[in-house]
């Protein structure tokens, strides 16, 4: 089966690793939702408050057991501060390695709640003890990279790619007025996008609109209203819900409009992205793919 890999501290506290050959087991309730319902009078059921959509996540919790080994007893007490540490680490990245080793190392963002390493001296705990650990995960998915660029990856802030998309995968496709791109989400579950739209050529670009289109509808929308200059880019961020103008990084959020409080969500396989644009500029979608 796969195997829970490591844990990481955002804050840069510590990162501890898992021993790879005594894992028992894991459970998680990601695939759980909170289904809501209402009575009408005089009707049989009820109103599905959600409709046709899909309902919201319950808050994700995760739990593992694992045994620390040791050769010594002396050994052993030492093994067990070494897994207690996590408890100070605050937020963090728990990485998990699929079955297939082929593969991409998957991660949640999560944050401990308890980590049990019960003593029973008749059971020889001193030598082999059992380590339970449960964690709670406010995004209850398992994200890859998909298209993005992380900070381990190997990049440099200044290759091209981590903020105006040129050096990532796929390529931007190039607009002049209008046209269409194929943003492909490979995990399960929806995921939310960071639109680009680069503006490298030589004249300035205006008014930006990207949709995504689902059987001939415009589900999605995002409109900025404004000027890009050449050179400079426009970065509609649906994750941390901010719309940022070039390096610097200025705040155009009052020129920008949406028609759903996701901005840009993207479902699992293919997604059709239709761009308009006053000009000429290059339009890119970057998102991690997320897997229940």
């Amino acid at each position: 089966m796969g195997r829970i890999t490591r844990f990481t501290a955002v804050n840069g506290a510590g990162t501890y690793t898992f021993p790879s050959n005594t894992q028992q087991g894991f459970d998680n309730n990601f695939k759980d939702v909170l289904a809501r319902a209402s009575r009408l009078p005089g009707d049989d059921g009820g109103f599905d408050e959600y409709g046709t959509g899909w309902a919201p996540s319950a808050i994700g919790n995760l739990s593992f057991s694992f045994y620390l080994v040791s050769q010594t007893r002396e050994g052993m007490q030492v093994l067990r501060d070494a897994a207690g540490a996590m408890r100070g680490y605050g937020a963090g990245m728990l990485y998990y390695q699929p079955t297939d080793p082929a593969l991409a190392e998957r991660w949640v963002y999560c944050r401990i709640n308890r980590i049990s390493d019960t003593q029973q001296l008749d059971r020889n705990t001193d030598l082999h003890q059992l380590v339970q650990v449960n964690l709670m995960v406010t995004q209850p998915y398992w994200y890859t990279a998909g298209t993005e660029r992380l900070w381990d990856d190997g990049g440099k802030w200044d290759d091209g790619g981590l903020w105006d998309g040129n050096a990532s995968a796929p390529a931007p496709t190039s607009i002049t007025t209008s046209g269409t791109l194929t943003a492909t989400n490979n995990g399960n579950v929806p995921t939310l996008a960071r639109v680009l739209v680069i503006n490298d050529g030589v004249s300035p670009a205006y008014n930006p609109i990207i949709r995504r289109i689902t059987n001939g509808e415009v589900a999605d929308e995002v409109r900025y209203y404004g000027t890009i200059a050449a050179g400079d880019w426009l970065e509609i961020n649906a994750r941390s819900q901010r719309v940022l103008m070039g390096l610097l990084g200025t705040d155009v959020y009052p020129d920008f409009t949406f028609q759903n409080a996701d901005w840009m969500t993207l479902l699992p396989g293919s997604n059709s992205i239709q761009a308009y644009i006053s000009g000429t500029a290059k339009v890119a979608l970057r998102y991690m793919e997320r897997i229940a």
